[in-house]
Order: structure tokens, then C-alpha cells, then sequence
């Protein structure tokens, strides 16, 4: 049942990836990402899944770009988190700190899903830099972090589908 859950994760969060033009469509899981296969979801200290690992693969000119320019760049997916954060949140700095767009996507479906303080989940994150799951566990331990992890990847999906991301 975990096995077939983190398979079709990996299905979904490959989906998303070549959609966004973040993934070549050669590659195969678990090779080049560091990940045997063993070990790569969210309980196991990941980022939080596959979804953060594609949006690292997005560059310009040579150098990463950070969530805030992605999300400059995307006033669809930009409009649709503002809708999930707090009001008067703003969304730049919000995004700040995390280390791709795909990491700061997941943390706003969580913490609005799971109704967690964005800016505790945050500090957890990126301050004291647990994962997501680590991060989720540590403020709400009665949920389970792999599910609350694979519903907002689910939902990034269809935040990119919705914004044309």
C-alpha cells in the first residue's frame, strides 16, 4: 500500500515536472536526483518528496531561480497562493528563504490544509531547516505527514494546470 502510494507520488510529481518544462523527458526515477528509491519520501528527511527536487532543475542564465522570481514571473500561481496565506501576507517575502518554488508551494497547501501559522511552518523550514514532513511532525504530530505531503503536491498539480505554470 506505501510502496503503490509512493509509486504513483512519483508518477504525479514527474507529470507536474515535465509539464512545467522542469524535467527532461528522459529522465527516469531515481537516476541523477540522489535518490535510490529507498528512503525518498518525506519521513525519510527529504525536502518533501519528488515536487521541490523538479523545481530545483529550473534555471536562468545559468543560475537557480529563487521562488520569488518564479512566482513573479506566474501572477496565476502567484494570485492563487496569495489566496492561502494570511491577509497582508506578502507573498515575496514569504517565499523567502525557501530554497526552491516548489518547497514554498507545498509549505502554503500545508499550512492552509492543515490550518498550521505559515510563518510557524516557515520558521520551522527554513530557520531551524527541517523538511517538510520533519517540520509538519514537530507542530501537528497527530497527522500524517507522507499524506498531508502527497495532497499538496496533488494540489500544486493542479495550481500549475490552473495557472498554465
Amino acid at each position: 500500500m506505501i510502496g503503490e502510494r509512493r509509486r504513483i507520488r512519483g508518477i504525479t510529481a514527474m507529470t507536474l515536472l515535465i509539464s512545467l518544462g522542469m524535467l527532461p523527458l528522459s529522465a527516469k526515477p531515481g537516476s541523477g536526483n540522489g535518490s535510490s528509491g529507498k528512503g525518498s519520501d518525506a519521513s525519510s528527511g527529504s525536502s518533501h518528496g519528488n515536487l521541490s527536487r523538479g523545481f530545483r532543475g529550473a534555471v536562468a542564465k545559468g543560475k537557480a531561480k529563487s521562488a520569488g522570481t518564479q512566482l513573479a514571473q506566474n501572477a496565476g500561481l502567484a494570485a492563487k497562493l496569495q489566496g492561502l496565506l494570511p491577509p497582508g501576507t506578502d507573498l515575496q517575502t514569504a517565499a523567502t528563504g525557501f530554497r526552491n518554488l516548489g518547497q514554498f508551494v507545498a509549505a502554503v497547501h500545508v499550512s492552509y490544509n492543515l490550518g498550521i501559522s505559515f510563518d510557524r511552518l516557515k520558521a520551522e523550514m527554513v530557520v531551524a531547516r527541517r523538511s517538510l514532513g520533519e517540520a509538519i511532525r514537530t507542530l501537528k504530530p497527530e497527522v500524517d505527514s507522507e499524506d498531508a505531503i502527497a495532497e499538496a503536491e496533488h494540489e500544486a498539480g493542479l495550481d500549475s494546470q490552473e495557472t498554465g505554470g
